[in-house]
């Protein structure tokens, strides 16, 4: 039996970790189906924000990375030369694209494939988040201008839509209405063996409070808004560790004055990118891990932080709901920032017995969903109905 083969198009992919949680759900992806399908990935040379490529590749050539092959363009070829070369030299089934809004990844080829340069192959587009109102809110102006540019050259008009959850796939049929054919496939999970904590996980000290945060420095993540609220803590001694890239400048500038006005027995400290590898040890150094995003379509953050049992404080922009009563942690509505004061101020006051009941709670949610993760099926039911 003939195996198909999936021209995946992502903007970055491993071994870059930079741009957080969908390189590693593409990564698992990979790991679940690669004896189903034959992946190919095509992806830039270098991870987000960098200016230099990988050292451990080859460039615009084929690479094994696990079960995958990926292509690594080099960034110093014409991308449009270069994507139109790989199009068209490339057996392949089935394209699936990453991004809505990804300039090379997506709507380059896409192009290509609209005015017959590429193979017009069938393809499935994710958006991966990027039709939710907030995300649409930033940049409207150019985001609109494009959406209504796409309908007009008919560029999406044939593509198959995947949608991560039912939420998202309201959120398509809004923005290129109800006709239009979604297929609805989870997040795919990591693996883990136990819902035991981990040994070597901290323990809670009463009167102190180490809070954590995980994911991209920009306007969406709001993190602004956790640095005002951990200043209006008034006891104990308070520390807030920031891990992610720089994706908004300007944005992490804003942070940093507000950081700065934090009273003495808070700090806050920005680390800067932290290697997937190093995740799951680091977070299990925290209390709590503190991700107010204004929206997550999954939000890898949050499954990282319950593996290492460590409980979460977040918003209801995400499909992460009642926590409290599992006793992974608290989902509170952004408006109402006194409880997510008075939640951190509790947590203070704790100490380890008390806290205990939380990191069993986070690292119980963890392995059900993980237990319950049945999204190899619902891909491969996306890609053979999309084939």
């Amino acid at each position: 039996m003939m195996t198909d083969t999936i021209l995946i198009f992502r903007d970055y992919y491993l071994p870059g970790y930079k741009s957080g949680g969908p390189v590693q759900s593409l990564a698992n992806l990979v790991g679940h189906l690669g004896d189903d399908f034959r992946f190919k990935i095509v992806t830039a040379d270098r991870d987000e924000g960098d200016t230099a490529p990988y050292d451990s590749v080859e460039l615009n050539a084929w690479n094994q990375v696990g079960k995958a092959e990926v292509f690594y363009l080099s960034a110093a070829d014409n991308i449009a030369l270069a994507m139109h070369r790989l199009l068209n030299e490339t057996d392949y089934d089935l394209a699936y694209y990453n991004s809505f809004f990804s300039a090379n990844y997506t709507i380059l080829p896409l192009l290509l494939r609209r005015f017959g340069l590429a193979p017009k192959v069938p393809a499935v587009v994710a958006p991966r988040g990027e039709f939710s109102e907030s995300a649409l809110q930033l940049k409207a102006a150019k985001k609109n201008a494009f959406l209504t540019a796409a309908k007009v050259l008919g560029l999406y008009s044939d593509v198959t839509w995947h949608a991560s959850d039912e939420e998202e796939l309201a959120q398509i049929q809004r923005v290129f209405g109800p006709q239009v054919h979604v297929g609805v496939a989870g997040v795919p999970l990591p693996h883990l063996e136990s819902p035991q904590v981990p040994e070597d996980r901290r323990p809670k000290r009463k009167g102190e409070l180490r809070v954590g945060y995980l994911g991209r420095v920009s306007p969406i993540k709001n993190i602004d808004f956790a640095l005002d609220v951990l200043g209006e803590i008034s006891k104990g001694a308070v520390s807030f560790d920031i891990y992610g890239p720089l994706s908004d400048v300007e944005y992490h500038k804003r942070c940093e004055r507000v950081a700065d006005r934090l009273p003495e027995h808070v700090t806050a400290t920005f680390h800067g990118a932290l290697p997937h590898p190093q995740v799951q040890e680091t977070l299990r150094q925290y209390d709590v891990m503190f991700l107010p995003s204004k929206s997550e379509s999954f939000g890898h953050a949050i499954l990282e932080s319950l593996m290492a049992a460590c409980p979460v404080l977040i918003g209801q922009a995400t499909p992460w709901r009642e926590l409290e009563q599992k006793q992974a942690g608290w989902d509170i509505t952004l408006d109402d920032r006194e409880t997510f004061v008075d939640v951190l101020e509790r947590l203070v006051e704790m100490g380890p017995d008390q806290f205990e009941r939380l990191q069993r709670g986070a690292r119980q949610l963890a392995f059900d969903t993980i237990f319950a993760d049945d999204t190899a099926s619902e891909y491969r039911d996306l890609f053979a109905a999309a084939l």
